[in-house]
């Protein structure tokens, strides 16, 4: 997690963003998993969406929160960690700010 320095003035420069690695951020953004397929045999992509289910609930429990992918933001080139699956390789990465729902109790 890295403080966000390019938000608009109105903003606060303190907001965190989140690197996911290419295999999570579709499946985050949208829960489309079928990406898997095409880069792994059948074993491999069950385990990838197993590694990404997991990781990105304890995300959420840990955050109090969901993650909303910045499209204003370039794809990079990265060696962090995912901060959804947790895998080390060097790839593409995409930036994701935490969205925190509220719910208003009384509404309901």
């Amino acid at each position: 997690m890295k403080p966000d320095t390019n938000m608009t003035d109105d903003q606060s420069s303190s907001v965190a963003t989140f690197e996911l690695c290419e295999d999570c951020t579709v499946p985050v953004s949208c829960g489309d998993y079928t990406g898997l397929d095409y880069w792994y045999d059948e074993e491999m992509a069950n385990r990838r969406m197993r590694e990404i289910d997991e990781g990105y609930e304890v995300f959420c429990k840990e955050h109090g929160g969901y993650l909303m992918p910045v499209f204003d933001k370039p794809i990079e080139l990265g060696c962090n960690p995912c901060d959804c699956c947790k895998a080390r390789s060097v790839g593409k990465r995409s930036r994701f700010r935490l969205c925190v729902w509220e719910i208003d109790n009384e509404a309901l």
